[in-house]
This record gives structure tokens, C-alpha cells and sequence, in this order.
């Protein structure tokens, strides 16, 4: 039995140890005196350098003295040893900092973590002398306006584990050069020919290089990456690399749990090696080129937990085969945009660890056809996207309704063609609802939204949806957004939307309203994007309160296709993009207008506006897209030069009377895509900058104007994109230049390979420019950016048709019809397979129809008529079928089908077959057959002969007379 006695004694020794102990600790504190003189010293250079418009270093300065405190370990960021004093951390992330970096930091002898990031530093290079902080295990300058080439003694940081010199995403070439922002390409980090100087960083568990231009390093960048042992995490996104190896001898990443190449441009199938990445947790190889199958074997990762291959459009894999395996610990499969193929296998429905799944198809590939029950298996399931669907095997709610803890529900581009589930209301859990273009029908009720309590956004768009809910019914849900475009909801405007206090977004674009509200013009001020486009809305702007429609500053307000009247109504904050397009509106242009520096796209077009335009539209100074046609606007152009517009993409000035010259501020646009300027009464010459100055053009449209003189009369070099040039209805003389169309580039592809559309603001604004086919007015919006026209017509051209024309093989349509243009058709039309529509009536052309036209497969419309044309109209293939006479009237000397005139043997024209003239004189009948006499005597001979020699052509020909006698004998 122990002594207690003893026990005590031993316990109030304890006690009296512990005493001392936090006496020890307690007053040995002071013996730290702070940090050193030198590296106070040092940060104070530092930050002398620096420019602090967030006073984050505030601390740092006594508040009496405003001098530095004299302990360098009380300043805001910085972390100093407990023992030493040394400073071994400096933290100043997120201050909006910039200015220079004072290599007095480099005194900083004993830090280990650096982090400069989030802040402002444009266009600093790296300071080189970091790379001799050798104690550095953290270094961190991302997102902080970093610029110039990675200083390769960063390489010297040996004991580095953690290296993030990531940058915000870098803007395309385009978008610089369209905006004048070339000055900032350089505002980024990159990489010279080599990563070689990470190759000692053996410690490395994190690297962030992510929008690292790593173009010039894209050769050997695995070699290095593949020497680092310690690696865990590896974040490449946006990093420009192109080549990637398909095979490792070696493989040293055995520790790597992260693994982010995407929006890159490997050109490849995906390597085998990253199969034997047995740690990964989580891979992305999204938005790359990767083609050809996904290799089978990411479901035997044990560890894996997050797959993203999207947008790889050309990457196919079978939806059978890639959901087998074990997929142990798998949460998210992003497979978005991909050439999924084959049936969903049942398999699927064992992914029960499943919590994110995007699944859709590439554009221009088939369907998937069936969803198996299975899917209902994966009931954690948090965000189901799904595009490019079509269940022909079980209705929509077998699989859809067992999935209540849905938060994310996406579904686009399927086809379902039954009635919404109406489970989905009781999706309680659900914060996000779209199904839209899905080919839902039927009606939707108060049960399919009765317990949304969650709801934040309702996508329910181009269905064939009707919503029948009670005028006085109020919904369970506060949403943010709601888009319903294209369901019926009219004619009366739902009155459950004003419950929606929290409303930012509404939709209502193409849904049978024609009623609406008082109290809708107080509900705006909350919104930031309004679209009640394409409705049949009757409306005084006058009986809007204060003629005055409210919305949240930058908003998107689009009144489209109505029967709105009056003038336009003042709007309280500027918008980025108003469309009052196809409505009644009259009055001018009001002049406040040009406050809005903000504003983007303003459609105007199809209304009653009279006056002149505002000269304070200049002042719009973000201007994309300024679209005025068809208004009464009369006047010159008020712009002289203007400086402030220089963002215009696209400009329509047609179908109104204005008058004046070529406007001389176009001069500065470079930026220009679309110029319409036709239907107006502009006159004078075409500047000769028209065909310099503009390099980006894709659309000219000058028709039904009075501009005289030559087309450009000197070489057009800058019209290289440019896909339809109308000049049609003017008084231009002179010959077709040859330059000009050798310098259309676009016109002499068969496809356009540019990514650019004409379309702007995310497609809220659609080019659309009306253009002549099969002898009427097209509107073309959509397919706009594949359409390649050629239109001279009624001028005084003269001269021949350049031979070249037969060099713009990718011509749609041509037209150069009431003209003088003389001589023959050029036989090179016939290189004009993608022609559909060609006009070259009234002119003064002659010569014989060449046969290559016959040869145009797609050609719909042709007009030859009223020329000097001869000889027989070719036969066969396409133009058998334009069997419309007028096509060729008007051309005394053509013969053949379509026209009853019919051509002699001798395949003239059989009004050259005469057998006495007007005069009664029978010489010409002699001198006609002595000359038909003998040529048919030799030419008798002369088929006979190959008739004798050739058996093939005998038997055909043998062939071709039975046929012809039995038809006889019929």
C-alpha cells in the first residue's frame, strides 16, 4: 500500500514546479527585445516604396508621431520568431498595394512566408533579389498585377513548398484589339523556354501558375514537373500549353491529389499516365482539344472524388462503358459538352456517392436516347445538369422524383415532350430550376411550385408550358430570377410576381401579353434585367407614371416587338443595353441618351423617330452597337470626327433621309464588324479609307443611296473578313476592280474559319441585315456569319467581269444585274459551287451561257435576261429544274429548254437556219450548203468510223437506238 503522506508531498512539489514555470515564462517575455534595427530598417525602405490606398499599413506608424513604431513585430502583417525577434512572416494580401518592391527586403533574412497577392502592383516585374530568401517555404504573389518573365533565381528558393504566381484571366487578342487595350497584353506573367529553374525546388507541395503564359515552356514543362517528388497540388489552367507527352517512363507523381490543366490546348488524346495517379482527388482537363475516347479507368481511382472533362468537343466517350467500375469515393462528374454516345447505362445508378453530375452532348452530335430508373439511385445528389437528352423509354419523373435533395436542377436542349413532373414540388431542397428548350408540355399549376420554399431562380423557358394560377395566389419561394420566355402566360400580366420583393431578373419574352398592370412601372426600380420582348403590349408611354421607367444602374431592358406609343420614356439610371426595337415610339432621339457611359447596345430601329440624330450619342463613349433604322431621322450626320464612339461594332443608319456625305467620322472606327448606311439619300464618292480602315468588317450595306464615282478606287487591302458588300441602287461607275476582289479574302473560303459572330451582349443583340435571295428581301440574323454576298447591281458598271470572280468560291449569292457590264460570262463562274442566287440580267453581256453553270448544284435563282446572250442553254444537273423562261428573256439569239424556241442540229440557234433572206436573195442558201454539205459528210464519217473501231461506244450507241425505236413504236 503506497504512503499518502508521500503521495502529498509529491503533488505539492508538482504544483510548486508548474508555479515557477509560468512565472519563467511569464517574465522572461521582456527578455525579446522585438525585431532587429536592420530588419526594421528594411521594412521601413519597403514600405517607403509602396503606395497604400487602403492605410493597410497604418499600423505600422505611431498614431502621435506618425513615425514608424519602433517594434516592427507589432506591425499589421507582420509575424516575428517568439525567441529570436527575426521576422519569419509578412502578410499583406488584399491591400491594393502597388508601387515598387525595395530589395531592402531581401535583409529579411529569416522570412519564410511572403504574400503580396491581391494587390495592384501593374506591370511590376518580379523583383529578382527574392529568389535570395532562402528560408522561403511559402511564397505567394498571385493576382497582384505582376508582369515580364518569371526571374529564374526564384530557383534558388530550395526549401519552397508552396510557390502561387497565379493571374487573373487573361483577355483573347481580340477582345485588346477591339477595345485599343494592346498597351496591357504585356500585364501578365509568363515564362521563357524552359521551367528548369524549379528543377531544385524538391520540396515544392503546391504549385499555382495558373494564366501563366507558358507558351514558350510547353515542350518540356512535364519533365520538370515530373522531377518534383513532393508535389501534391498542381494548378496549370490557362497556361497556354499545347503539347502534352502520351506516355511516362517514369512516373514520380505519385503523391499528386490535384491536378488542373484545363483551358489549354493540348491537341491529343488523353495520356494513359494520369491513370496511374493512384492519389488524385481531383483532375480538370476541361475546355482543351482533347479528342478520341476517355480512357477506361478513372472509376478504379480510389481516391478520386472530382472528374471534369468538359468542353472538350471532339472527346467521345460511351455512356454504357464509362459508368462501370467502382468509383469509391467519386463526387462530382463533370462529362458537359463532350461526344457522349451510346445508352446510359443501368450502372450508373451505383454511383451513390454521386453529389454533382453534368452530362451534355456537342452541338452537331445525335441525342442520347433513354435515362435509366438507375439515376433515382444517386439520392445525395446535389446539382443535376443534363443537355442534348431524349427519353423515349420512361417518362421523366421515374428518375427524376426520387432525387429530393436536389439544390441544382439544369436541363437544356432535350426532348421529353411530356408534361413537367409534378414531384418537383416537393423539391423543397431546390434553390435553382431550369428546364428549358426540353420540349416540355402541357400546363403548369399551383402543385408543381406549392413547397419550392428554397427556390432562388426558375428557368422554365421555350417549352410549350401554359401556367394557369389563381389571381390571387402567392408564391412559397422569394426568387431572384425568373425566366419564362416563350411559355403562354397572357394576356394578362401575372400578379403573383408582385409578391416577388427580391426580384433582379424577369423574362417574359414571347408569352401572349397584352395587359399590363398600373402598378408593374413601381416594381422596376429593383431590377436589373427586363425582358418583355416579342408580345402584342398596347401601351402609352405617357400613361407610364412621369413617363419614367425605374431600374438598378447598369440594368438590360428590352420593350421589343410591342405597340408601345409616344415618345421615349426617361430612364432614372443608365443601362447597359435598351432595345425599344419594332414598336410606335415617336418624337426625336431624346439627347439624354449620351449621359449613359455605360451604354452597350441601343436598338432604336423600326419605330416612328423624326429629327435629326442626337449629337450627344458621341458622348456614349461604350458603344457596341447602335442600330437606327428604319425611323423617319432626316439630316446630315452630326459627327464630324468623333473620338468617343471608337468602340462601335456594329452601326445600322438604314431605311430613313439622311442626306449628306460618306460620314467622315466612320474614319476612326476600326472596330467596325456591320456598317449599314443603305436606303438613305447619302451621296458622293466613297472615300478611298473605306477600303483601308476597316479590317474587322464583316457586313457593308450601302444600297438605294446616291454615292457616285468608283468603287474604291485604290487597292482594298483591309477588307479581308468581309462577307457581304452591297453597293447596289447607286450611281458608282468605272469597271468592277480587280484588286477589289482579289483582296476578299473571306469571300474565297468555302467556310468562315473566324470564331467571331455578329452577335453582341451575350446574344441579346442579334445582327440581322435584310439581303436579296430568289428575287426578294431576307432578313438574316442567325445565319448571318455564313452568309457570303456580292451585290453591284444598278449602276453604270461597265466593262468585263474580272476572271478572278471565279475565285470567291465561297459566294452564296451574286448579284450584278442593271449594269453595262459587256463581254461573255466568265467560264470561272463555273467555280462557284456554293452559289445559290445569280443575277446578271440587263446588262450587255454576250457570248454563249457557259456549261460550268450547269454544273452549280445549288443554285436556286438565275437571272440572265435582257443581255445579247446566244447559242444553246446548257442541260442537265441544277439549271434543269429553273425551268422559269423569264430567266432568259430578252436574249433573241438563245435556244433550248426552257424557252420554245428550239436549237437547230448543228446547236445554233435555229434563226440562223434561214432559207432566204429578207431580200428575197438565194446566194447565202448556196454558200449555206456548200459549207453544211460536206461538214456533214465528214462528220457522218467520222462517228461511223468510232463506231467501227470503239466497241463500247457501238454497244451504247446499238443500246441507245433500241430505246429510241421501241419509244418510236410506242
Amino acid at each position: 500500500m503506497k504512503n499518502p503522506s508521500r503521495k502529498n508531498s509529491l503533488n505539492i512539489v508538482l504544483s510548486i514546479f508548474c508555479l515557477l514555470s509560468n512565472w519563467g515564462i511569464h517574465y522572461s517575455a521582456p527578455l525579446v527585445l522585438g525585431c532587429s534595427d536592420s530588419e526594421r530598417a528594411a521594412l521601413s525602405q519597403f514600405a517607403a516604396k509602396l503606395i497604400d490606398p487602403s492605410n493597410l499599413l497604418s499600423s505600422w506608424r505611431s498614431d502621435s508621431t506618425k513615425l514608424l513604431a519602433p517594434d516592427c513585430c507589432n506591425w499589421s502583417g507582420v509575424t516575428c520568431h517568439n525567441a529570436t525577434g527575426f521576422v519569419t512572416e509578412l502578410d499583406l494580401r488584399s491591400g491594393n498595394l502597388s508601387g515598387e518592391i525595395h530589395p531592402a527586403l531581401a535583409e529579411l533574412k529569416h522570412l519564410q512566408s511572403l504574400d503580396l497577392s491581391l494587390n495592384a502592383f501593374a506591370g511590376v516585374k518580379i523583383p529578382d533579389f527574392l529568389g535570395s530568401l532562402k528560408e522561403l517555404r511559402y511564397l505567394n504573389l498571385s493576382r497582384a498585377g505582376f508582369a515580364g518573365s518569371i526571374p529564374h533565381r526564384l530557383g534558388n528558393l530550395s526549401n519552397l513548398e508552396s510557390l502561387d504566381l497565379s493571374s487573373y484571366t487573361q483577355p483573347s487578342s481580340s477582345y485588346l484589339q477591339s477595345y485599343n487595350l494592346d498597351k496591357y497584353r504585356s500585364s501578365y506573367l509568363s515564362s521563357d523556354n524552359s521551367l528548369e529553374w524549379m528543377l531544385n525546388m524538391q520540396f515544392l507541395k503546391h504549385v499555382n501558375l495558373i494564366n501563366v503564359n507558358l507558351s514558350m515552356a510547353s515542350s518540356h514543362w512535364f519533365d520538370v514537373i515530373n522531377s518534383l517528388p513532393s508535389l501534391q497540388v498542381l494548378q496549370m489552367r490557362g497556361s497556354s500549353l499545347s503539347n502534352i507527352p502520351m506516355s511516362a517512363s517514369f512516373l514520380n507523381l505519385t503523391r499528386l491529389t490535384l491536378l488542373d490543366l484545363s483551358y489549354n490546348q493540348f491537341h491529343s488524346q488523353i495520356p494513359n499516365w494520369v491513370l496511374n495517379l493512384t492519389s488524385l482527388v481531383s483532375i480538370d482537363l476541361c475546355n482543351n482539344e482533347f479528342h478520341g475516347e476517355v480512357p477506361s479507368g478513372f472509376g478504379e481511382l480510389p481516391r478520386l472524388e472530382e472528374l471534369r472533362l468538359g468542353f472538350n468537343y471532339q472527346l467521345g466517350t460511351n455512356c454504357g462503358e464509362f459508368f462501370e467500375g467502382r468509383w469509391a469515393s467519386i463526387r462530382s462528374i463533370y462529362l458537359y459538352k463532350v461526344r457522349l454516345h451510346g445508352l446510359l447505362s443501368n450502372s450508373i445508378g451505383n454511383l451513390t456517392s454521386l453529389r454533382y453530375l453534368y452530362m451534355g452532348v456537342s452541338e452537331g452530335y445525335p441525342n442520347i436516347l433513354g435515362i435509366p430508373k438507375q439515376l433515382g439511385n444517386l439520392y445525395k445528389l446535389e446539382t443535376l445538369s443534363l443537355a442534348g437528352f431524349e427519353d423515349s423509354f420512361l417518362a421523366i419523373h421515374d428518375w427524376l422524383c426520387p432525387l429530393k435533395n436536389l439544390q441544382i436542377l439544369f436541363i437544356t436542349n432535350c426532348r421529353f415532350q411530356e408534361p413537367i413532373p409534378a414531384c418537383l414540388g416537393g423539391f423543397s431542397s431546390l434553390a435553382h430550376l431550369s428546364i428549358e428548350k426540353s420540349g416540355l408540355k402541357g400546363v403548369v399549376s399551383e402543385e408543381h411550385l406549392e413547397n419550392l420554399t428554397s427556390l432562388k431562380s426558375l428557368d422554365l423557358s421555350s417549352n410549350s408550358l401554359e401556367f394557369r394560377l389563381p389571381q390571387k395566389w402567392v408564391p412559397p419561394f422569394q426568387t431572384q430570377y425568373l425566366y419564362l420566355r416563350s411559355c403562354r402566360i397572357g394576356p394578362e400580366f401575372p400578379s403573383w410576381i408582385q409578391t416577388q420583393k427580391s426580384l433582379q431578373a424577369l423574362d417574359l419574352y414571347d408569352t401572349s401579353l397584352s395587359i399590363m398592370p398600373s402598378w408593374f412601372w413601381n416594381f422596376t426600380p429593383k431590377l436589373s434585367f427586363l425582358i418583355l420582348g416579342m408580345n402584342n403590349i398596347s401601351y402609352d408611354s405617357n400613361s407610364i407614371p412621369n413617363n419614367t421607367i425605374s431600374a438598378l444602374p447598369n440594368a438590360y431592358i428590352d420593350l421589343s416587338h410591342n405597340n408601345f406609343r409616344g415618345p421615349v420614356p426617361y430612364l432614372t439610371n443608365p443601362v447597359i443595353l435598351l432595345d425599344l426595337s419594332n414598336n410606335q415610339f415617336s418624337g426625336g432621339i431624346p439627347s439624354t441618351f449620351g449621359k449613359m457611359k455605360q451604354l452597350a447596345v441601343l436598338n432604336l430601329s423600326n419605330n416612328n423617330f423624326t429629327g435629326s440624330i442626337p449629337l450627344s450619342l458621341a458622348d456614349c463613349e461604350s458603344l457596341v452597337v447602335l442600330d437606327l433604322r428604319g425611323n423617319r431621322l432626316s439630316g446630315h450626320i452630326p459627327w464630324s470626327s468623333v473620338t468617343f464612339m471608337s468602340n462601335i461594332q456594329s452601326l445600322h443608319l438604314s431605311k430613313n433621309e439622311l442626306s449628306g456625305q460618306f460620314p467622315s467620322f466612320l474614319k476612326d472606327c476600326s472596330g467596325l464588324k456591320t456598317l449599314d448606311l443603305g436606303e438613305n439619300n447619302f451621296n458622293g464618292p466613297l472615300p478611298i479609307w473605306v477600303g483601308t480602315n476597316f479590317p474587322m468588317l464583316k457586313v457593308l450595306r450601302l444600297r438605294s443611296n446616291m454615292f457616285n464615282g468608283t468603287i474604291f478606287p485604290h487597292y482594298s487591302s483591309n477588307l479581308n473578313l468581309l462577307q457581304v458588300l452591297d453597293v447596289s441602287n447607286n450611281r458608282l461607275t468605272g469597271h468592277i476592280p480587280q484588286t477589289l476582289l482579289e483582296s476578299l479574302t473571306a469571300m474565297r473560303m468555302t467556310q468562315i474559319t473566324t470564331n467571331s459572330t455578329l452577335d453582341y451582349l451575350y446574344g441579346y443583340y442579334h445582327e440581322s441585315v435584310p439581303l436579296p435571295m430568289n428575287g426578294m428581301f431576307y432578313e438574316y440574323n442567325t445565319t448571318l456569319p455564313f452568309f457570303i454576298s456580292l451585290d453591284l447591281s444598278g449602276n453604270f458598271l461597265s466593262g468585263k467581269i474580272p476572271e478572278v470572280i471565279g475565285d470567291l468560291i465561297g459566294l452564296v449569292a451574286l448579284h450584278l444585274s442593271a449594269n453595262r457590264l459587256s463581254g461573255k460570262i466568265p467560264e470561272t463562274m463555273g467555280n462557284l459551287r456554293m452559289l445559290i442566287n445569280l443575277d446578271l440580267s440587263r446588262n450587255q453581256l454576250s457570248g454563249s451561257i457557259p456549261p460550268g453553270i450547269a454544273d452549280l448544284t445549288s443554285l436556286s435563282y438565275l437571272n440572265l435576261s435582257y443581255n445579247n446572250l446566244s447559242g444553246m442553254i446548257p442541260s442537265g444537273h441544277q439549271i434543269q429544274t429553273l425551268d422559269n423562261p423569264g430567266f432568259y428573256a430578252g436574249n433573241q439569239y438563245l435556244c433550248g429548254y426552257p424557252l420554245q424556241k428550239k436549237c437547230s442540229t448543228t446547236g445554233k440557234n435555229s434563226e440562223a437556219a434561214v432559207t432566204k433572206d429578207d431580200d428575197g436573195h438565194e446566194e447565202d442558201i448556196i454558200w449555206f450548203c456548200s459549207g453544211v454539205v460536206p461538214g456533214f459528210v465528214v462528220g457522218l464519217v467520222s462517228v461511223f468510223g468510232v463506231l467501227v473501231f470503239k466497241s463500247s461506244w457501238r454497244i451504247k450507241y446499238l443500246r441507245f437506238a433500241d430505246r429510241l425505236q421501241g419509244g418510236v413504236c410506242l
